[in-house]
């Protein structure tokens, strides 16, 4: 049990780390604020239309959740995508419902798609498997009891794109909600590390201000969850080979399957209870007992993807097939370079470096301090070991997916970016003799991420206003517009994460082909606009709240 101090000191961390976990969680919702822009002259279609022209909302039962029914990524060359009125409402229908983050509809596409209690299989199936069952159905659950208006309608979305907000906010607090129980568990494994409650306090308190906690914590996606319960898998591995109690590695293997069950990426941890053989002698046996919790675990909350091996292989091979499309292994020395960019934008760059050299520098007294016996050296040395074991797999995969990545893939590396915040307090506090020396190296990382922190909750509240970033650049292409220009060129799809909300009726559209850069499309008489991907010291690579966006203008320019 805690003393009253400790007890004290994780209270109060976990009251401080309310506020950059949860302020701005209302950014980058549907509203009606882009009608004015999308209809220009003409009166706003009512939901209704929208929704027949475009063709309905239901999922393809032999189709991931994810998976686009009338993809255009094939193209081979540019097409025109506003021409008529069917391809007017489909952009219509995204700028309607989905959020400026363009992963977080997801969730809800799978949701859409479940009627419970019908059909052969129970109408459960999310019909998305890298998002797990721990994750959608806990969401689904949320909605149900949340005060939020939920009907099968989506026509009535349409017309009240506010209530479909709502629901990213539900889905947005479930992350912020794990990210608040991170910061326990970190306040508890620094805790094992070096005692006492001033380091854990500082562990945690970082934890929470790592940017990409603290962007991950605003966005409807798993991966914080999942991270997490990675964590907590570590510290009940360290634990069982500690105390050599079953029922601490029988823990550590449900979390394993919690955290894969959460979110497909995070199987990694499994490697957990891999080493914990290395560390315990005798411990073969509890570990194959443990990985089978794990296994069962993850089968319980991800029930379809066993039912779907069976009855519908299919859509097992839609969804799964549409995630490894996306990524692609490639080592090379560009994509080392940009991991190590990413995890700097991840963890912040003075906690990234700082992490790496204390790693490093505790790896050396590891190696020196095997063969000690002594009780704190034991516990230090084994949670040590069960944290880094999967944070070095995930970052050798961080590397080989990287090359030619956006900031947003730096959410990958989030365990990474924990890992390395950990290490750099507690090689403060093994290496740091001076207690002054101590206390200005913990203020140097802990100011360093709360800047970092500050950077991303300006980003938010700026795109939860009225003056956000797409719609000061819509106000100025709506300007363009009005001086006569007349074709946009643009490189993805219009939706409101990719493209601030045009005139849909006077503007040509254009989505340049496959293989083709805007650059490469652009003439004399066209405008052209695409996200622009910013990195710096006051920039917010990993989120997509307060996108700045590149206009070319041949005539204006």
């Amino acid at each position: 049990m805690f003393r009253s101090a400790p007890r004290s000191a994780l209270g109060i961390v976990l009251l401080l780390a309310i506020p950059p976990l949860i302020w701005g969680q209302t950014w980058g919702l549907p509203s009606r604020a882009s009608d004015p822009f999308l209809f220009g002259a003409q009166i706003p279609w009512p939901g209704a239309k929208i929704l027949a022209l475009a063709g309905g909302w239901q999922p393809d039962p032999t189709r991931g959740a994810d998976v686009a029914a009338h993809p255009l990524d094939q193209r081979q060359r540019a097409v025109i995508i506003n021409d008529t009125d069917e391809k007017r409402a489909k952009i219509l229908l995204r700028y309607r419902l989905y959020s400026n983050q363009p992963d977080e509809m997801i969730t809800f596409r799978a949701l859409a798609g479940m009627r419970p209690g019908t059909g052969p299989r129970g109408g459960l199936d999310p019909q998305m498997y890298q998002y797990g069952g721990l994750w959608i159905y806990p969401v689904g659950v949320l909605l149900k009891l949340s005060p939020v208006t939920i009907r099968r309608d989506i026509s009535f979305y349409l017309d009240h794109p506010e209530a479909f907000g709502r629901f990213y906010v539900v889905a947005r607090l479930y992350s912020a909600f794990w990210g608040w129980v991170g910061v326990g568990i970190v306040f508890l494994i620094v805790r094992r590390i070096c005692g006492g409650w001033g380091f854990p306090m500082a562990a945690a308190g970082l934890f929470s201000l790592l940017p990409v906690v603290v962007d991950l914590s605003h966005e409807a996606k798993p991966h914080l969850a999942g991270a997490v319960l990675t964590l907590a898998a570590a510290l009940a591995g360290s634990i069982y080979v500690e105390t050599g109690r079953p029922g601490a590695a029988w823990l550590a293997g449900a979390l394993c399957g919690a955290a894969t069950g959460m979110v497909l990426s995070a199987y990694a941890c499994f490697l957990i209870l891999a080493a914990i053989v290395l560390l315990r002698r005798s411990a073969l046996a509890t570990a194959i007992k443990a990985t089978a919790v794990g296994v069962a675990v993850y089968f319980l909350t991800n029930p379809y993807v066993a039912i779907n091996l069976i009855c519908n292989r299919e859509v097992l091979r839609s969804n799964l097939g549409n995630s490894a499309a996306m990524y692609q292994a490639g080592a090379s020395g560009s994509a080392l370079g940009g991991a190590m960019m990413l995890i700097g934008c991840g963890a912040g760059v003075v906690v990234a470096i700082g992490g790496v050299i204390g790693a490093g520098l505790l790896g050396f007294r590891a190696v020196k301090m095997r063969r000690s016996t002594q009780f704190p050296e034991v516990r230090r040395r084994s949670m040590g070991v069960l944290l880094a074991v999967p944070a070095i797999w995930i970052f050798i995969q961080f590397v080989a997916f990287a090359n030619g990545k956006p900031g947003e893939y730096g959410r990958f590396g989030l365990y990474v970016d924990i890992v390395l915040a950990i290490e750099a307090v507690v090689a403060i506090q093994t290496f740091a003799r001076q207690a002054a020396l101590r206390a200005l190296l913990l203020i140097v990382v802990l100011e360093s991420s709360a800047l970092s922190a500050a950077q991303y909750l300006a980003g938010f509240a700026s795109d939860a206003s009225a003056s956000s970033t797409r719609l000061i650049t819509a106000a100025r292409l709506a300007e363009l517009n009005h001086d006569g220009e007349q074709r946009l060129v643009v490189a993805d799809e219009p939706a409101p994460y990719c493209l601030p909300p045009v005139d849909l009726f006077t503007w040509q559209i254009e989505l340049v082909g496959r293989g083709e850069s805007i650059a490469e499309s652009a003439t004399h008489d066209n405008v052209s606009v695409q996200p622009v991907e910013q990195f710096g010291w006051n920039a917010t690579p990993l989120s997509w709240a307060a996108k700045r966006f590149e206009i070319h203008d041949a005539i204006h320019d």
